[in-house]
């Protein structure tokens, strides 16, 4: 835990953190599951969490590849979720409201195309 120590003492610094999933790369491309370390940050420090999804990055360069293809990469930012209004005993629900956000904007197409 002492990266989220870290990471806590340095949001009290700046009013804010960036905390991004870790996980192995899946060999079909699909979201894996959260991993807790940053929702238990969000919860600790009472700042929200801004769901991201991601479109076309399993194309522009799968897993076990090490060249990057050409490919159109979308990056769609969900509204800020609320992590202190779910407190640390509803932590799965928080994370499971973020993961169906991450997929809903996933498939989401981005404006103007």
């Amino acid at each position: 835990m002492d990266e989220v120590d870290a990471a806590l003492g340095a949001g009290r610094r700046d009013d804010r953190a960036c905390r991004r999933g870790r996980a192995s790369a899946p060999l079909d491309g699909a979201l894996q599951p959260l991993k807790s370390g940053g929702f238990l940050m969000a919860l600790k420090t009472g700042f929200p969490i801004v769901p991201v999804g991601l479109s076309g990055t399993f194309e522009a360069r799968p897993r076990g590849s090490f060249v990057n293809r050409p490919q159109r990469v979308d990056v769609c930012y969900g509204e800020p979720i609320d992590a202190a209004a779910y407190g640390v005993r509803r932590k799965k629900e928080l994370m499971e409201e973020v993961r169906a956000r991450v997929l809903e904007l996933s498939a989401t197409p981005p404006a103007g195309r």
